[in-house]
């Protein structure tokens, strides 16, 4: 439809779940049953490169946790990402602030930018730049920016026609 409701080319075309449909259930997907569905990849990347793995949604213009998984290696210190990232400290953030329309990446730096460490961007240009720059790449770095001595890397998720509503991100200690 006109909307993104559903899709299908041609008078036989089975209809499907359009663009905005599928964007709208990716948005809502309760945290249990998403992190049932990530589990078995998440925790096999917590496991493999012995950081924390976890998962980030962008819902009404903020990113949000959605769940972590941390390495199974007791003897590993581990490292919680917090609930919930801000555009100009967090991988997570500018990977999926990289993915939204111009208006939206626009109103978020036009709010005052909190600096968590020295390295934090605060300057709405330098931040716009971190975003592009992660778009250009498909990946984000954060490195000391959020928490202290903390590094992280963050990818997009893509989920077909709906485009990039969450991102996968892994962190641990920038000197472990």
């Amino acid at each position: 439809s006109d909307v993104g409701f559903t899709g299908g080319e041609g008078r036989r075309a089975r209809n499907r779940l359009g663009t905005r449909m599928q964007h709208m259930f990716q948005k809502k997907l309760d945290t249990e049953r998403l992190r049932g569905i990530c589990a078995p990849e998440l925790q096999a990347l917590a496991d493999r490169f012995d950081l924390t793995a976890y998962l980030a949604r962008f819902d009404d213009e903020r990113v949000d946790l959605c769940c972590t998984f941390m390495t199974r290696d007791a003897a590993r210190t581990s490292v919680h990402p917090g609930q919930n990232f801000p555009i100009n400290a967090s991988a997570v953030g500018r990977v999926l602030f990289a993915h939204q329309p111009d208006d939206v990446i626009s109103r978020a730096i036009a709010q005052p930018m909190r600096k968590y460490r020295p390295g934090t961007q605060t300057k709405p240009t330098d931040v716009r730049r971190a975003i592009e720059e992660a778009r250009v790449k498909g990946y984000a770095l954060s490195d000391d920016e959020l928490d202290e001595a903390t590094l992280a890397v963050a990818v997009p998720v893509r989920s077909g026609d709906a485009g990039v509503v969450f991102s996968l991100g892994l962190l641990g200690l920038r000197d472990a």
